[in-house]
């Protein structure tokens, strides 16, 4: 499966609570399977998906869970080609985000393959955003 198959686009409403807008498109021509946590499916945030530097390039610490992915088919949501998914979670509830400073956030994260359709893992990122909190 090529690289870079489901375009993902980040946008952050710059409120109280950060909140961060992922959208997955399917731009192949064959449905994938994308695992429910790795997408913050339901607002679920199980893990770190978010690259988050501050104005002198150090990395910001994630604050939440960190748990395995599992790759039943019941942790898996069918994308068909062209069709799209979105999620939001708040970034400030996730990330030691501190008020008067900038950010660049970007969202990267390594969808699990999956065995049950032949579906090799994939590598999913998205633009990079810059904000003000």
């Amino acid at each position: 499966m090529d690289a870079h198959v489901v375009e993902v686009k980040l946008s952050v409403e710059e409120n109280e609570t950060m909140t961060a807008h992922l959208v997955f498109r399917n731009k192949s021509g064959n449905s994938i399977y994308l695992n429910k946590q790795v997408v913050y499916y339901d607002g679920q945030v199980r893990n770190n998906y978010f690259e988050i530097e501050n104005s002198n390039g150090d990395e910001i610490d994630y604050l939440g869970m960190m748990a395995n992915c599992t790759r039943t088919p019941d942790e898996y949501i069918l994308l068909q080609p062209g069709e799209e998914i979105s999620s939001a979670i708040s970034l400030k509830e996730f990330y030691e985000l501190n008020k008067g400073n900038n950010y660049k956030v970007q969202y990267d994260a390594i969808n699990p393959g999956f065995k049950d359709q032949h579906q090799p893992s994939m590598e999913m990122q998205s633009n990079k955003v810059e904000i003000s909190y």
